[in-house]
């Protein structure tokens, strides 16, 4: 302890000069891995300037322009998709014997009939063709119209000109006869009482007719459901306003058809898949029955078929014509399954450029007997679908008459000339 007393100056001095050393020491290998540390970002600043000067680090340039070009296929595609829809007509697609489709491009159904009629044979030619194109619609649809007054009269006398029969097969799948009443009088006039409640409704001619009708069509089609324009039914040639909204109408119509059909015709290759083809008819099929295809007036003169009952939904899209296109609204009221209301939704954008904007619907009362629609066993809605379609100028341009380009190229298809609407 005393040699620490009277040597602690000499101690703490060389304890300053060791630590001064360590200090040193500590600091000259610390300041180097700071140099070390320093340097790599001045490497990372020389590896840029070298790549912004001499082009380098080609990897990572092809790779953005294979992603550019990527992106552009991608892009290009799906305007030619989008195109497609117009170009091409998608009522008259057919497949070929290896399956593929094959597709037609929207064309007059006469050639020479639009922008304007070359000869007054061609007017006459379209007014017939005409007619038959909408048949073709509701062939496409297998379409039918529930029995009339006279169709039922027509089972009546059949009925009353033969013997009662007994049922030997499920004729009444949904317990129909539930509600038929048990001990009718046969058309003979003596009291016999059926066997069975399914032989009771064979023994209802409105029943049998309307039994009978069903099995024979995928879907009812009103008598006023594809209107006709005027021009069918007249005869002198029809102008080439008129002409024109004919095949525009018709190209509506075919498009709505398509969807409807396509529908209806997954489900029958299904049923078929499942070997059920004595239920492709209308009550297995999910679009039951077509009402109207309403087509507001906006071809120029008033051209569409307008009806006075239907009110078009105000749009929420407020698209409207434009220098590059032009829109009809449309409306489409169907009895449809309540299930597959999204399908058809789907479907009628897919056969051209069509946004339904607004969708009611309301439940179709059940009808034990179901007559004369038999609208089968599951639960149906009528469905009030109002559409917007949109045609590009740039494809449809040169079908529309020169009477009509003003008319067709202001907002709501106003007559500028007129100073009104039409």
């Amino acid at each position: 302890m005393d040699i620490l007393k009277k040597n602690w100056r000499t101690i703490v001095f060389a304890l300053v000069i060791a630590a001064a050393i360590g200090m040193g020491v500590w600091g000259w290998l610390r300041g180097d891995d700071i140099k070390k540390r320093m340097a790599i970002p001045e490497q990372l600043v020389q590896r840029v300037s070298s790549y912004s000067g001499t082009g380098a680090n080609p990897e990572m340039i092809e790779q953005k322009k294979a992603q550019i070009e990527k992106d552009k296929k991608a892009f290009d595609a799906a305007i030619a998709a989008g195109l497609d829809l117009q170009r091409y007509n998608a009522f008259e697609e057919e497949k070929s014997a290896d399956g593929k489709v094959v597709r037609k491009k929207r064309e007059p159904i006469v050639a020479d009939a639009l922008p304007k009629p070359l000869k007054p044979g061609d007017a006459y030619r379209f007014r017939d063709q005409y007619k038959i194109e909408v048949e073709r619609l509701i062939k496409r649809l297998n379409g039918g119209a529930a029995p009339n007054r006279n169709d039922i009269e027509d089972m009546r006398f059949q009925m009353s000109t033969k013997k009662p029969t007994r049922s030997k097969a499920n004729e009444d799948p949904w317990a129909l006869a539930e509600a038929a009443a048990f001990d009718p009088v046969t058309p003979t006039g003596k009291a016999e009482r059926p066997a069975t409640r399914t032989d009771a409704l064979r023994q209802d001619p409105e029943f049998v007719a309307s039994l009978e009708r069903a099995k024979r069509i995928w879907i009812y089609v009103d008598d006023k459901a594809l209107g006709l324009h005027q021009l069918a039914d007249k005869d002198l040639p029809a102008p080439p306003d008129e002409i024109w909204q004919a095949q525009l109408s018709l190209w509506l119509q075919q498009d709505i058809v398509t969807a409807i059909a396509r529908v209806n015709e997954r489900e029958a290759a299904v049923l078929a898949k499942e070997g059920k083809t004595d239920h492709q008819w209308v009550a297995y099929m999910p679009v039951k029955e077509l009402v109207k295809i309403a087509i507001a007036p906006r071809l120029g003169h008033g051209g569409g078929f307008h009806q006075q009952s239907t009110m078009f939904a105000p749009s929420f899209t407020r698209r409207n014509n434009s220098a590059s296109m032009f829109m009809v609204p449309v409306q489409l009221v169907a009895v449809v399954d309540v299930r597959r209301i999204p399908e058809l939704l789907n479907e009628l954008t897919r056969t051209n450029f069509i946004s339904p904007i607004n969708v009611e619907f309301a439940a179709v009362p059940s009808d034990p007997l179901q007559r004369p629609y038999v609208f089968g066993p599951n639960p149906v809605a009528r469905v009030t679908i109002d559409l917007e379609a949109y045609f590009l100028r740039s494809e449809f341009e040169k079908f529309i008459p020169e009477e009509l380009k003003q008319a067709m190229a202001s907002i709501d298809a106003r007559d500028a000339s007129k100073g009104g609407r039409d």
